[in-house]
């Protein structure tokens, strides 16, 4: 008898927790639309992808021609103070 009541209490148990369970696993998304979610997360990373690739090129190509523009500056620079240094080595015939 003690083991007709403990079969039938796991029995309910069981059909209380699939009662409770089945709903749920009806919300569950179809194996396709996971499949077809999977596969558009994929073109969306690949896309991120490229996109980084880009501006990580566009950066690089930035910082190059900021260091040839600060070249320029300093080559500038060098001659403007080689040109003063001409300038004061030159003789002055008029005097202020």
């Amino acid at each position: 008898m003690g083991l007709r009541i403990a079969c039938g209490a796991f029995a309910l148990l069981s059909l209380i927790f699939i009662r409770r369970l089945i709903p749920r696993g009806l919300k569950l998304p179809h194996p396709d639309k996971i499949k077809e979610a999977g596969k558009k997360l994929d073109e969306e990373a690949e896309s991120y992808r490229q996109n980084e690739k880009i501006i990580l090129e566009s950066q690089a190509q930035a910082h190059e021609e900021y260091l040839q523009q600060v070249r320029e500056f300093k080559e500038s620079r060098q001659e403007l103070e080689e040109e003063i240094l001409r300038s004061e080595k030159k003789p002055r015939f008029f005097l202020k």
